[in-house]
C-alpha cells in the first residue's frame, strides 16, 4: 500500500495539532509564572512589601506614620525607635501607582513619596527597604542605598 502525499501531509497536520494541543498549556504556564516573578513583563501580578524603620534615634519620641495613594488610606501607625512599620501593595498595570507618608517624631510633619513605581519598580521589584533618618528616607535593598530629603 502506498501513501500519497495528500496523506502524509494529513497525518503530520493531525500530529501538528496534537503537539499543539499538549504544548499551548505548558507554554501558558510558563509564561504566567515569568510574569509573577518578573516585573519587566507584568508588574501587576507581584505585591511589592514596603518596610519602614524608625532610626531617628536620640531619645526622641516614637514616629508617627501616615500612608496613603489616591486610593488607599493605610491609617496612622506608631513605629518605636529601631522597629519597622510594615505594609504590602498591589502596583498597578499603567506604572503609576504611588504612596506618600507623612512622619512626625515631634518636629513638625515630614512627608515623602514613599513608593513612586516610575522610580521604584526597578530598584526594589519585591522589597522596599525605608531607613528613616532626621535628614531624610534612604532606600536600600542591600547592594545600594540612595538617601532623600524630605519633600517640606
Amino acid at each position: 500500500m502506498m501513501i500519497t502525499t495528500r496523506q502524509q501531509n494529513r497525518v503530520i497536520s493531525a500530529a501538528a495539532v496534537v503537539l499543539l494541543t499538549l504544548l499551548l498549556p505548558t507554554l501558558m504556564a510558563t509564561a504566567t509564572a515569568t510574569a509573577t516573578t518578573d516585573h519587566s513583563l507584568w508588574p501587576i501580578e507581584t505585591y511589592v512589601k514596603l518596610w519602614i524603620k524608625n532610626e531617628i534615634g536620640g531619645g526622641r519620641p516614637p514616629l508617627i506614620i501616615h500612608c496613603r495613594s489616591r486610593d488607599d488610606d493605610l491609617n496612622v501607625h506608631v513605629v518605636k525607635p529601631h522597629e519597622t512599620y510594615r505594609f504590602r501593595i498591589l502596583p498597578n498595570i499603567f506604572g503609576t501607582t504611588m504612596f506618600y507618608c507623612s512622619m512626625d517624631w515631634g518636629t513638625g510633619l515630614h512627608w515623602f513619596d514613599i513608593y513612586d513605581q516610575d522610580r521604584d519598580m526597578r530598584r526594589c521589584r519585591t522589597y522596599c527597604t525605608w531607613i528613616v533618618k532626621e535628614t531624610g528616607p534612604c532606600l536600600t535593598n542591600g547592594e545600594f542605598t540612595a538617601c532623600y530629603q524630605w519633600k517640606n
